[in-house]
């Protein structure tokens, strides 16, 4: 799927419709999302693993809390690489996929900021919002398919690698249509012109 979209954007740049540059990020940061993508599987698998032990030790719960933290920090990258793709390189195809994403993108990486801040909260600070945490005792809990930290609730955490694997196919899938358009304006373009 990737290969077809990188095979229109070459397309595109033979025919003068994007430049060098925009092309060459543009495959860059797609293959940066296929990157963070195939981190993300690792993540849960390791997380799931580390929960399939029925054993929870601290080795067994540190390899639990570290994936998950590296999981959010992969929905983050993520989110990031489809925002640059947005703004950067002035695609429609990404605000698209986020405006269909239900939110999961906004919700994986607020769970994130919580995790990488959490430091901060326990000494009371408040977050970006001016929220406290209301129980600031609680690092990360994982209860059945939820994240329980310092009293917030990220419901469907561990369930939502499928949803990270159909965010990034529809925005390969999007992007790939938007840039076969852009190929067939540039042909239409070319023979009006001829």
């Amino acid at each position: 799927m990737m290969s077809g979209l990188v095979d229109v954007l070459t397309r595109l740049e033979a025919a003068k419709a994007i430049d060098h540059n925009r092309s060459a990020k543009t495959i860059g940061v797609l293959f940066t999302v296929k990157m963070y993508l195939e981190e993300a599987r690792e993540q849960m698998a390791r997380l799931q693993r580390a929960k399939s032990t029925g054993q929870y030790g601290f080795d067994s719960a540190s390899v639990a809390v570290r994936s998950l933290h590296f999981y959010l920090i992969c929905w983050r990258m993520i989110g990031k690489m489809i925002w640059a793709l947005e703004k950067e390189f002035k695609f429609s195809a990404p605000k698209e996929v986020r405006g269909r994403d239900g939110g999961q993108l906004h919700l994986h990486s607020n769970a994130r900021h919580d995790f990488e801040h959490f430091d901060e909260r326990l000494r009371g600070k408040a977050d970006s919002k001016g929220t406290r945490l209301a129980q600031p005792n609680i690092l990360a809990v994982l209860v059945d398919d939820d994240l329980h930290m310092g009293g917030k609730i990220y419901r469907g955490v561990q369930t939502s690698l499928p949803k990270l694997e159909a965010i990034v196919r529809d925005l390969i899938q999007t992007m790939t249509a938007e840039a076969q358009q852009m190929l067939r304006d540039t042909a239409t373009l070319s023979s009006d012109e001829a």
